[in-house]
């Protein structure tokens, strides 16, 4: 596969490579061309152009394909506009279930058209966003279009734990997490349900405190933590975590 996000778009070739991108209409519908989700249809203008190349998150989206199984229980937090919703909806299979948490309205259409157009029958929208506590938050949104966070002030959402949902049936055998700072919430929010299920965990930081507390939360919960793409855990923001059957 040739990973095209690695090409540096300040470079010569990364310029020479992206010119014709700018020709692709926002609302073209493509196939993806590579890597796991091959095949599958993508909204050109939903996300980077990397998602229909198949190389946005080349690392991470090897990892999640080598971690997950048929049948499997997966929560997509911060689902965004569903390009993990789609990738953990075909490694779990139609035996599997995947429940897509994203709050920000415009995501939620991408999301829902990239599950039609894929024919999805294994995947469940939640509205709401994940923290630490069920109630009422605000979101904002991000630099970009598709990205946003939770906020003082903003769009009100309703907000849910994911012990909640755990509870509720379907209970996770792998959380994949991407909140844009709200990670530890996240986690404090599902303490029961790593106790209890010990989900494997794929797990986004944003910033240096929050990527220490995180890494010291699943310590506590007896997880071990990893480096996605092999590095170390002080060298990466994109760690796996997971209990060992003694933990």
């Amino acid at each position: 596969m040739i990973n095209f996000s690695a090409i540096r778009s300040r470079s010569w070739f990364g310029k020479l490579l992206r010119a014709p991108l700018n020709l692709v209409p926002d609302n073209a519908v493509m196939p993806i061309l590579q890597g796991p989700l091959k095949g599958n249809r993508w909204i050109a203008g939903a996300a980077t152009h990397g998602c229909w190349l198949g190389s946005y998150e080349l690392d991470k989206q090897m990892a999640m394909v080598a971690h997950m199984r048929p049948d499997q229980v997966v929560y997509d937090i911060g689902a965004n506009v569903g390009f993990y919703t789609l990738l953990a909806a075909k490694q779990v299979g139609s035996g599997g279930y995947v429940i897509a948490f994203e709050p920000f309205e415009r995501n939620i259409q991408f999301l829902k058209r990239h599950i039609a157009l894929n024919r999805l029958n294994n995947v469940t929208i939640e509205t709401k966003a994940v923290g630490a506590e069920n109630g009422q938050a605000f979101f904002q949104e991000g630099n970009s279009p598709s990205m946003g966070h939770l906020a003082a002030v903003g769009i009100p959402v309703e907000l849910i734990t994911v012990d909640t949902v755990a509870a509720a049936g379907h209970a996770p055998d792998v959380l994949k997490i991407d909140v844009e700072g709200a990670e530890l919430d996240v986690l404090k929010g599902a303490s029961h349900t790593l106790t209890d299920h010990s989900p494997i965990i794929f797990l986004a930081t944003h910033g240096e405190h929050v990527h220490q507390a995180c890494i010291d939360f699943l310590h506590q919960h007896a997880y071990t933590v990893e480096g996605i793409d092999g590095q170390s855990v002080d060298k990466t923001d994109e760690l796996y975590a997971y209990r060992s059957a003694s933990g």
